[in-house]
């Protein structure tokens, strides 16, 4: 059957209309092949046309671009509306993946567009007809780089391949800024109103006067005290200045940057206070009373003393009978009545700070051994007044609106209070400034003892008194700062306030359960959309939807009956077309140029004839093509060898391949240089904003251009191996691989059909390269979540100033601690925060930001924290436990006093180093007598004791127990100090009785510490104590022949100042106001922070004992490491030696700063698919031969009809011609034939002239094969 024939017709390319088809008969040969459809050709039938250019796929490019837009502007609408997009996840590879993936699919699908709008486009000139070889048979867009094809389009005016490489361009710039379209940033939600519970309310109603509220509770003046000078944070409910009802909401889990703001009420306390005159009368110079009433009078007539007029006296020695100092500083507080009250059904509640400097002078006949408070008969003395300062206080309160606001971004959430504007109350139903005067001033009486008990301490230079102590406190630390009137105001306003609102806070507070209001505002990350990328993508879409509209109508039709771009199809054109293939002829082989100057003079179109028998044969007429004289003559193999004219374009030269198989080794090199950079650095660098249009372009678009380069040449090496792969397979040297029918072209195929026919085919190589080139279109998708934009806590190095260092001194242990024994009733029975600079059993330095101005972000949601070595105080205990034999306990009912009493007399051996026991100082024991008053007939006791060695005043002192604290003196280094003495007795059942007995030596050791504190306060957390290097021990020295054992006294302290204040099982008083049986130490142990089983102090077992003394020494530890702070630090006298003045820490999270950051996911799977592409296409390379393999351009007509130009198949008047290419080509594909790409010899045209070579296909039957 002859070929098919096909008319020469106006083609339907470039913009005019297409013109009546005329259709064939004859069945289409290949006409299906994954990019078109397999039809028969004749009437009513349409020609072959690729999947690609059917009106239903570029409809949908109209419908997909149009879509787009549709959705950009809903998704802007959407955002402008909500103030961003909600963010579902934090995985950002699920809003930088999703845009990016859709494109790349729909640039594959344009792929395939330009590829046969190129394609076809010069078989569309060619039908035209008259066409030039440069415009027709010579002309190749698909080979050509893009701007090398929109020039030829430009000059040849092909406007649908300016279409179709324009829109290629559009959709790369569209995939790109697809890349930034989404960013996450922190926005600010429109608040909402939300209900909460408040949980507490200010009652007014529960004070009740009569009772004294107040007056037994010491831990309201303890709190404040410890509010103002210890740095203890505000209670929940209580603020600076004022006490709040609290509520309760919904908890939010982890920190959130949310607030809750609410309106609730407060009590604000006031304490007005002002300049008081006043004057001391002193009390005749003979009066012989050991305290003289000194008197005050007020110097102000609106107001008088209680008392008759006279008040309370001010506190005074008496010079003539007692060891006086020679100043006292003594302060008294009062009550006092005022007449100028605006109403007796309102009585004001005023009192009289007052603050005397008395000096004594005296003269004894003898001064031997006289110590301050001992009873004497002076010679002469007297007493003065240097200075008095006064000033008055009125109580009073006001009932405002508070605005609460809870900060989510910590845990718990930080409580601001601010106060609203508006009218204020001056009474809480009932509860006026008068009732909270008597509830500050019981509250102070209640904490009179918590700086030492006033007996011991008659001759103090500063009298104790707790309110004058607080206030010395906050103004400077002494008494002599008070006695500035301005300083005395600012300080009483301080205090009383402080000590009101814990009043308050504790008496006036009840539970509610109402429902108020409140307004929910909740800053959250959210995706907002890049402008720039925004914009770049609705003008892309809208381009590509004209575009698409553009090859829709004009896209190149009915050009061809088969697919025109395989190799069968050329060759049976070539066969039809003897012009053509006599036009090819003589071309010769040197390379397209020569192609080029063959056909350059000729035109070119497609024509139909029909032959005898009536048949239709469609060909490519040629205008004329002579060739040149002794063309015949030439061996063009030597020729072709000589000067190398094989096909090679650029993308196959070999530096160009080297580059394409660099590029990707080196991305993925440079890929984990560029993730340990920001590991290591945390980042790359610091941005101001994440929506910045430099900073897409730096973390998206850069990046994915990068990609694309790579993609790009990756595409390129698998366009040519494609290209080249069928022509591998006919070259193919080993005659089992030689082919059994033409192969077809894998050019324009989707990547799914390159992959099956390369399988089928065994072309390797194109399968390897294709692979690459489905990674590479990848790598835009994955590179689009490379870099991000992170709030990172970053850390640095930080110097501070030390302040202090200790020392091992404690100045008369006995009597002063330094509030010590307060903090410590605190912390142990409240369970407050320690003190700053202390924690737990360790005394730190103190330190101080230094002068560098770091740059800290204070509004980090991540909670800074500095990690600094620091060595540390801790003292420490080593007790001996008494042998039972060396004690006598005995337990019995008193029936005269109708009291059970147990008593203990122990002997202790002291060490040989201490021989000083006893009141001679002589003895190498000590004796131990201590009673207990039990409660009941039985009960648990305990006791701590500090002991004495001689010699002493067997008279007025004992070796036990602190009878004459001011005369007695510390016991010197090597000998024991402390004792604990506890157990269980009964006095109705002796055999129940227990006791055991500690004598106890004191140490301090210093050890290097991992302290992390909190920045910028510089608070140790609670939830990260520090870090204690037990090998780092080192036990100080305290005596000049290198004794460590230390003679502090505290039993002063633990009777008179600490306190239990939870403590539910021991009274700390008794009925009859002797002691309790259990100290305030061992009640601090049994129900502080670490309470102990009481049934334990009954036990004599090891492990019990053993178990006992822990907590014993875990309480003393934490008391001590108080004491330490309190009154051994010494200031850095020399800042020269940056051992002891300067310390370096790591402040973490010192910044949340947005930062450039590599993700290491993202880079994984980009250096995975690098790798991957890198050994494909170097296998692609090699299993493909790229180089002279085809001395013509492949891409265009011409070039492959060559190929065929003297080829047998292709001559119908041979047999070799008749048998393959007669009777529908059957030769082709019935497998008798094989055929192959390679150098052949044929005989000449004329007789005894020259054998020709050239170089094309042919086809030999398979029995020559072999």
């Amino acid at each position: 059957m002859a070929p098919p024939w096909f008319p020469v017709a106006k083609s339907s390319y470039g913009m005019s209309k297409p013109e009546k088809t005329t259709y064939l008969t004859t069945t289409v040969l290949d006409g299906s092949d994954g990019n078109g459809t397999r039809s028969e050709v004749g009437p009513g039938n349409k020609h072959w046309e690729p999947i690609w250019l059917h009106v239903g796929v570029l409809s949908a490019a109209v419908f997909a671009s149009t879509l787009t837009i549709a959705i950009l502007l809903l998704l802007e609408l959407l955002s402008r509306k909500d103030n961003g997009l909600t963010l579902h996840t934090t995985n950002h590879f699920s809003w930088t993946y999703g845009p990016t993936a859709v494109l790349t699919m729909f640039v594959a699908v344009w792929r395939q567009v330009d590829f046969y709008c190129k394609t076809l486009t010069p078989w569309a000139v060619l039908r035209r007809g008259n066409a030039s070889a440069a415009q027709s048979v010579l002309l190749d867009y698909t080979s050509s780089l893009q701007v090398v094809s929109f020039h030829k389009a430009i000059r040849n005016k092909h406007v649908v391949v300016l279409t179709t490489i324009t829109g290629f361009v559009v959709l790369k710039l569209i995939t790109l800024a697809s890349t930034g379209l989404f960013f996450p940033d922190i926005v600010y939600l429109s608040p909402q109103q939300v209900s909460l519970s408040k949980v507490t309310k200010l009652d007014g109603s529960l004070y009740n006067s009569t009772e004294n509220q107040g007056l037994f509770d010491p831990s309201i003046a303890y709190t404040a005290f410890a509010v103002m000078a210890k740095g203890l944070a505000y209670a929940d409910g209580t603020a600076e200045n004022l006490v709040y009802e609290n509520t309760q909401f919904d908890s939010i889990s982890g920190p959130s940057a949310a607030t809750i703001v609410t309106s609730v009420n407060a009590l604000i306390p006031t304490f007005q206070c002002q300049s008081a005159p006043v004057t001391v009368h002193l009390q005749l110079a003979n009066d012989t009373e050991p305290h003289p009433k000194d008197t005050l009078e007020l110097l102000f007539p609106e107001c008088t003393l209680r008392n008759g007029g006279n008040g309370t006296s001010v506190y005074a020695l008496n010079p003539q009978t007692t060891v006086c100092p020679e100043r006292q500083l003594s302060p008294l507080l009062q009550q006092i009545d005022c007449v100028n009250q605006t109403s007796s059904d309102d009585p004001e509640n005023w009192q009289v700070l007052t603050l005397a400097d008395f000096r004594y002078q005296q003269n004894f006949t003898n001064t031997t051994d006289v110590l301050l408070g001992d009873s004497v008969q002076a010679t002469s003395w007297s007493t003065g007044v240097q200075q008095v300062t006064g000033i008055a206080c009125l109580a009073g309160l006001s009932m405002q609106n508070v605005q609460l606001s809870y900060d989510f971004r910590t845990e718990p959430p930080t409580i601001s209070v601010e106060v609203l504007p508006g009218e204020n109350n001056t009474q809480l139903g009932g509860f006026s400034g008068y009732d909270l005067g008597v509830l500050t001033t019981s509250a102070l009486t209640a904490g009179a003892d918590m700086f030492g008990n006033l007996i011991d301490n008659q001759a103090a230079l500063e009298y104790p008194n707790a309110l004058f102590k607080m206030m010395a406190a906050i103004s400077g630390g002494t008494y002599e700062d008070l006695l500035d009137e301005s300083t005395m105001i600012l300080a009483a306003q301080k205090v009383f306030q402080q000590i009101a609102i814990q009043a308050v806070a504790k008496n006036l507070v009840g539970d509610d359960n109402s429902d108020v209001t409140g307004s929910f505002v909740e800053s959250e990350e959210r995706l907002n959309i890049n402008n720039v990328s925004l914009w770049l993508m609705l003008s892309g879409s809208l381009v590509m939807a004209v575009l698409a509209c553009i090859v829709l109508f004009y896209r190149p039709r009915d050009v061809y009956p088969r697919n025109p771009d395989t190799i069968g199809s050329v060759a049976q054109l070539v066969t039809a077309s003897c012009d053509f293939q006599d036009a090819l002829k003589y071309v010769g082989h040197h390379g397209d140029s020569e192609l080029k100057r063959r056909l350059q003079c000729s035109t070119f179109g497609l024509q139909s004839e029909i032959d005898a028998g009536g048949h239709e044969t469609l060909k490519v007429k040629v205008s004329t093509a002579a060739p040149t004289e002794h063309d015949e003559d030439i061996d063009y193999r030597q020729l072709m060898q000589k000067r190398r004219k094989w096909w090679s374009p650029l993308t196959i030269k070999r530096w160009m391949l080297i580059i394409t198989l660099l590029l990707p080794a080196v991305t993925l090199v440079l890929l984990e240089i560029l993730q340990r950079l920001s590991n290591g650095h945390k980042g790359f660098v610091a941005v101001s904003a994440s929506s910045a249009a430099s900073l897409t372009a730096y973390t998206r678009f850069m990046p994915a251009l990068w990609m694309l380069l790579v993609a790009t040449l990756v595409n390129s090496l698998d366009f040519n191996v494609v290209v080249l792969a069928p022509f591998n397979v006919l070259w193919s040297a080993s005659s089992k691989q030689q082919a059994k029918g033409i192969p077809n072209s894998l050019s324009g195929l989707p990547s799914p059909f390159v992959l099956w026919k390369s399988v089928q085919n065994r072309s390797w190589g194109a399968f390897c390269s294709s692979v690459a080139a489905l990674l590479g279109s990848i790598l835009t998708i994955i590179v689009s979540g490379l870099y991000t934009v992170q709030s990172l806590s970053l850390s640095q190095d930080v110097s501070l100033n030390r302040l202090d260092q200790f020392t091992t001194t404690w100045l008369n242990s006995v009597l002063n601690d330094s509030s010590a024994a307060v903090i410590s009733s605190l912390t142990e029975s409240l369970g407050l925060d320690y003190p700053q600079f202390t924690y737990d059993e360790l005394a730190l330095p103190t330190l101080q930001l230094g002068d560098t101005q770091y740059s800290v972000n204070p509004s980090s949601q991540a909670q800074q924290l500095l990690q600094i070595q620091l060595p540390a105080l801790r003292s420490d205990l080593f007790c001996v436990q008494l042998a039972p034999e060396a004690m006598n306990v005995t337990a019995s009912f008193e029936s005269q006093i109708q009291t059970a009493n147990a008593f203990v007399s122990a002997t202790a051996s002291l060490p040989a180093t201490c021989p000083y026991g006893g009141s001679s100082g002589n003895l190498t024991s000590i004796q131990l007598d201590w009673s207990f008053t039990l409660r009941g007939n039985s009960s648990s006791v305990g006791k701590l004791i500090d002991l004495h060695v001689g010699p002493f005043d067997a008279v007025f002192a004992s070796s036990a127990g602190e009878l004459e604290p001011n005369t007695q003196p510390d016991n010197p280094p090597d000998c024991p100090s402390l004792a604990f003495i506890y157990g269980y007795a009964d006095a109705n059942d002796p055999s129940r009785t227990s006791i055991t007995t500690l004598m106890c030596y004191q140490y301090i050791d210093q050890l290097q510490t991992n302290v992390t504190f909190t920045w910028p306060d510089l608070a140790i957390p609670g939830q990260s104590a520090p870090s204690v290097n037990e090998s780092s021990a080192k036990r100080l020295s305290s005596g000049p022949a290198g004794q460590t054992e230390f003679q502090f006294r505290l039993q002063l302290h633990m009777d008179d100042e600490f306190s239990s204040f939870n403590q539910s099982a021991a009274n700390t008083t008794m009925t009859d106001g002797s002691d309790p049986p259990l100290d305030n130490f061992f009640q601090g142990m049994l129900f502080g922070r670490t309470p102990l089983d009481p049934s334990l102090l009954a036990s004599n077992g090891s492990s019990d004992v053993s178990q006992v003394f822990g907590s014993i020494r875990g309480l003393y530890r934490r008391y001590m490491a108080q004491a330490i702070s309190g009154n051994m630090r010494v200031p850095v006298v020399s800042k020269s030696s940056a051992d002891t003045s300067n310390v370096t820490g790591t402040l973490f999270n010192a910044q949340l700063q947005p930062r450039i950051v590599q993700n290491n996911t993202a880079k994984i799977i980009l250096q995975i698919l690098l790798g991957l592409i890198f050994v494909l296409a170097a296998l692609a390379i090699y299993l493909t031969r790229l180089h002279e393999i085809l001395p013509f351009n492949p891409c265009c007509i011409a070039g492959i009809a060559a190929l065929f130009a003297r080829s047998r198949m292709c001559n119908l008047d041979d047999s070799l011609g008749k048998d393959i290419m007669e009777n529908d080509r059957r030769g082709l594909s019935n497998g008798r034939w094989s055929f192959r790409l390679g150098w052949w010899d044929v005989d000449g045209e004329t007789e005894g002239g020259p054998q020709q070579n050239w170089y094309g296909i042919d086809a030999v039957k398979m029995a020559e094969e072999g």
